[in-house]
């Protein structure tokens, strides 16, 4: 079992998360787990999302019925599949390419763009969507860190593709 612990304070020595983190570090090395702590401060220029979170809304059921036979007819419509996540720090040639415009001028309405998304959560498993939109929304907030939040919302279009034998289409020969 692996755990990630995304530390999002500044590192100070007197700050007591850094202690309860320490323990707990500590509570599951003994219990053989392997931890991993990310001090955002420090990756804030490498690290380009937050976490992420994958889910299916859910379906809608319609039934049909006949006056004239007493068959009844049931159509299930699946719900979109979305990824929630939070761009950190972009640059403003990266808020250009989700935003559409110029980097001086913001227009007032998003364009229509769809796009080919390709995420590996874990080693080995690849999950991909031919057709995707990714939806930015104008709420940037400035953490009290001095880091820079976009949320975002991809919305999968088509069938998502899920395999350890997948291959990353930017790294395949």
């Amino acid at each position: 079992m692996k755990i990630n612990i995304y530390y999002g304070g500044r590192g100070l020595l007197d700050d007591p998360t850094l202690y309860v983190l320490k323990k707990m570090q500590n509570v599951f090395t003994e219990l053989r787990v392997t931890v991993e702590r990310y001090n955002i401060f420090e990756y804030k220029n490498s690290i380009s999302t937050l976490p992420q979170t994958m889910k299916d809304a859910d379906g809608t059921e319609t039934t049909h019925e006949s006056e004239t036979s007493s068959k009844k007819i049931i159509q299930f419509e699946p719900g979109e599949t979305t990824v929630e996540l939070t761009l950190m720090d972009p640059d403003l040639e990266k808020l250009v390419k989700y935003f559409g415009g110029s980097l001086t001028i913001r227009p007032r309405k998003l364009p229509y763009m769809e796009w080919a998304v390709w995420q590996q959560p874990e080693e080995g498993l690849l999950v991909g969507c031919p057709n995707a939109r990714i939806i930015p929304k104008f709420e940037i907030t400035y953490s009290a860190k001095g880091i820079c939040l976009v949320p975002m919302t991809i919305k999968y279009q088509a069938e998502t593709h899920v395999s350890e034998e997948n291959v990353d289409p930017s790294k395949a020969s």
